[in-house]
């Protein structure tokens, strides 16, 4: 983008960057199309109400995410993977080139994870999307990222494609752990074996 993040304004910088936190909390009673309507904050000024446009792109978000239909459904009565997949509405609706997620799959069932990592890789590809995430399940980082960035202690150890990165040497001396990444049906998977204990 050119210049420090700190030389931006805010409204400047979330039409370029949306983040999605990992513990996001919505105001009580709060409408599903409601809460992804914030996302146009950034698009008008404060005094505007929603425009055409504005309502428009917060229908093609939340078709994007597949909850099309819930615009009047309360965020707080919705299931874990749908109020995710709300905030990802909301993020959308933004219209940024950047999505930074941090752990998105937390606290969902395998179900619904798989389901927003797909949703996510779909994104990526249909509109060009640069989606950043945090993940600790690394067989999903693994088949869900193009590349990876391995950190400890607030350092990055390592960079590249998923099977440069997770090795059997880092998955000892990063995660303390025993095991390969194996390929399957060209997917790939970490298969641990056992927790490796100091000394």
């Amino acid at each position: 983008m050119g210049k420090p993040l700190s030389n931006w304004k805010l409204k400047q910088l979330a039409k370029h960057i949306a983040i999605l936190p990992q513990h996001p909390v919505a105001p009580e009673g709060v409408l599903v199309e409601q809460l992804v309507a914030l996302g146009r904050v950034a698009h008008k000024k404060w005094y505007q109400g929603s425009s055409e446009r504005d309502k428009q792109v917060v229908s093609e978000s939340l078709n994007s995410v597949g909850l099309s239909g819930y615009e009047q459904r309360v965020v707080s009565t919705l299931s874990g993977g749908e109020r995710q997949r709300v905030w990802l509405a909301m993020c959308l609706a933004q219209e940024a080139k950047w999505l930074l997620l941090d752990e998105p799959t937390s606290y969902l069932d395998l179900g619904h994870q798989l389901e927003l990592l797909e949703l996510l890789q779909r994104l990526n590809k249909e509109r060009g999307l640069t989606i950043v995430y945090v993940l600790h399940e690394l067989s999903q980082a693994a088949q869900f990222c193009d590349e990876l960035v391995l950190m400890q202690k607030g350092q990055i150890l390592k960079q590249g494609k998923p099977l440069e990165v997770l090795t059997e040497k880092t998955l000892r001396s990063v995660f303390k752990v025993d095991g390969s990444m194996q390929v399957i049906d060209g997917n790939v998977f970490c298969l641990p074996k056992a927790f490796v204990r100091e000394g």
